[in-house]
């Protein structure tokens, strides 16, 4: 797979409702650049080539299942080679960071 794919990326209704909470917390705390930063990279990382973003656990057939982190902020995706189409499905926030 080389650089110059370029993916689409989706993310989930469930992973957006998860990016809202942490940014209603984390404008609390004056901190929520780190988030914005964070979701942009992870964004251009699978828009650029989502199979050198994290770890997969399972892969068929055409579909890879991946995990990731960024910063304080873990992903769970899926990548359908085919379509060229990465589907962000949870954001979760690793423990200490206050959110």
């Amino acid at each position: 797979m080389t650089g110059n794919s370029s993916y689409v990326v989706v993310w989930s209704g469930k992973a957006k409702e998860s990016l809202i909470i942490f940014v209603r917390k984390m404008l609390r705390l004056g901190t929520s650049n780190v988030l914005v930063q964070a979701v942009k990279t992870l964004d251009r990382k699978l828009h650029r080539n989502p199979f050198d973003v994290g770890e997969p656990y399972r892969i068929k057939g055409i579909v890879e299942e991946r995990t990731a982190v960024e910063s304080f902020l873990a992903i769970d995706f899926a990548i359908d080679k085919a379509r060229q189409l990465v589907l962000v499905r949870t954001c979760e926030a690793l423990s200490g960071h206050g959110i």
